[in-house]
C-alpha cells in the first residue's frame, strides 16, 4: 500500500476511532474484507499496516488519515492500541517515548535501564538519549544504580 493510496483504501473515523477497509476493483477480495475493521483484517500484523514497503502503527494511520502528515510518533494516551478515537492519539518525540518505555519482563532490576551484570556482579545504568545509548557507570547496589538513572533522566 502506497501512503498516498490509503485514504482511497482505508475509511477513518475519528470518534470511534475505526479503520475501515474500503472497496478494491477485486469482487474476491471486497466479499472477505470490504467494510471490516481494519484489526481484523488478515493484512493486519498486529496493531500494524505496511505503507510504502514500512510497517506503521494504525495509531499513525490514524492520525495521517485525520491531519495529512504522518509523524514518527504517535501515541495512544491511555495505553491502548485499539483505542485510536483522535482524543487519544498524540505526537510525541522520540525522548518521550523512551522514558516511558514499559519495564522489560526479562529486567533484572525492575527499573529501566537499571540491570544486574552478573560477570562482574555489579548493577549497570543507562539511558538512551536521541537514540544513542548512554552508559552511566557501574554500581555495587540496586539504589545507587536506580539514583543515577534517574537523575539522568532529569538531566539529558
Amino acid at each position: 500500500m502506497i501512503l498516498n493510496d490509503v485514504k482511497t483504501l482505508i475509511h477513518y473515523n475519528p470518534d470511534t476511532g475505526i479503520l475501515m477497509l474500503l472497496p478494491r476493483n477485486n469482487d474476491t477480495w471486497n466479499k472477505l474484507h470490504a467494510f471490516r475493521d481494519v484489526r481484523y483484517s488478515a493484512e493486519i500484523a498486529g496493531h500494524r499496516i505496511r505503507i510504502d514497503g514500512k510497517m506503521c502503527s494504525l495509531s499513525r494511520v490514524a492520525y495521517f488519515l485525520h491531519h495529512g502528515n504522518m509523524p514518527r510518533n504517535v501515541v495512544n494516551i491511555d495505553g491502548d492500541s485499539f483505542n485510536n478515537s483522535i482524543t487519544n492519539l498524540r505526537v510525541v518525540d522520540l525522548g518521550w517515548v523512551s522514558a516511558t518505555r514499559k519495564v522489560s519482563t526479562r529486567s533484572t532490576s525492575g527499573y529501566t535501564g537499571v540491570g544486574l551484570r552478573k560477570d562482574i556482579n555489579k548493577w549497570r545504568a543507562q539511558i538512551s538519549v536521541d537514540g544513542v545509548q548512554k552508559h552511566l557507570g557501574y554500581f555495587d547496589n540496586l539504589q545507587d544504580a536506580i539514583a543515577a538513572r534517574e537523575d539522568a533522566e532529569i538531566t539529558c
